[in-house]
């Protein structure tokens, strides 16, 4: 628009609010700034900082200097100074991540290879949709034998909470941060709830729990329990 027909409608009074470009109005005496967007990484091999952005978290590249393939990790927002530390990748977790074809750093944590698990499950999930509704269109024996088949493995990959042992059960809690303990007792061996002598009471807890640290929890509990009940 022409600066005198610009001046025509601002002096008539019209709105000249869609003739004005703010894609770069600053504030007067204030720096304009951007978001941060990358991140630094060390190569593994030659100890070379790199400069990556934070939308490559959990892919695969190769240093620009040496050329050895490295797992860029997902950037953590938290200060190291004021977080507590986050524990490493439980064994389960990497042979989990190793079955879906993940490869991760020798030291990932269990928030970074969570991230990477949700991503590589999620991925895999949407395949198996995507192929289902591929074999809704087709007729025949062989095509109804290829859809049972991925709907077994999809319901081996999802056991139902009613048919997963307690064991699996805390494993799942476990892998989704969060300390388990879980007590099952059948109902036929239960007579009387203040005498389970005898009962076949099974305990399962996670990884990141030692037996010792069970028992302290779960004698905590029990002392609370008892206290209120005298109370």
């Amino acid at each position: 628009m022409k600066a005198k027909d610009f001046d025509k409608k601002f002096d008539d009074g019209e709105d000249i609010s869609g003739c004005l470009d703010n894609s770069k109005a600053t504030r007067p005496g204030r720096e304009q700034k951007r978001a941060d967007t990358t991140f630094r990484i060390e190569c593994s091999h030659c100890n070379t900082s790199l400069k990556v952005k934070k939308e490559l978290a959990g892919r695969k590249g190769k240093c620009p200097k040496c050329g050895t393939k490295i797992v860029i990790p997902i950037p953590l927002d938290e200060s190291p100074e004021t977080s507590p530390p986050i524990p490493p990748a439980t064994e389960r977790q990497k042979e989990f991540a190793s079955s879906l074809g993940i490869e991760f750093a020798p030291d990932i944590n269990r928030r970074e290879i969570s991230v990477l698990l949700d991503r590589a499950v999620q991925a895999r999930d949407d395949e198996r949709f995507d192929l289902l509704q591929k074999l809704d269109q087709k007729e025949g024996k062989h095509w109804e034998e290829m859809k049972q088949q991925v709907i077994a493995e999809m319901d081996a990959d999802d056991l139902p909470l009613s048919k997963a042992p307690i064991g699996r059960i805390t494993e799942a809690l476990d892998d989704r941060g969060l300390a388990s303990i879980l007590i099952a007792i059948p109902w036929d061996d239960i007579v009387d709830f203040d005498d389970l002598a005898g009962a076949n009471v099974q305990i399962s807890f996670g990884d990141m729990m030692q037996q010792e640290d069970m028992e302290a929890v779960v004698m905590q509990i029990a002392a609370n329990i008892m206290k209120r009940r005298t109370s």
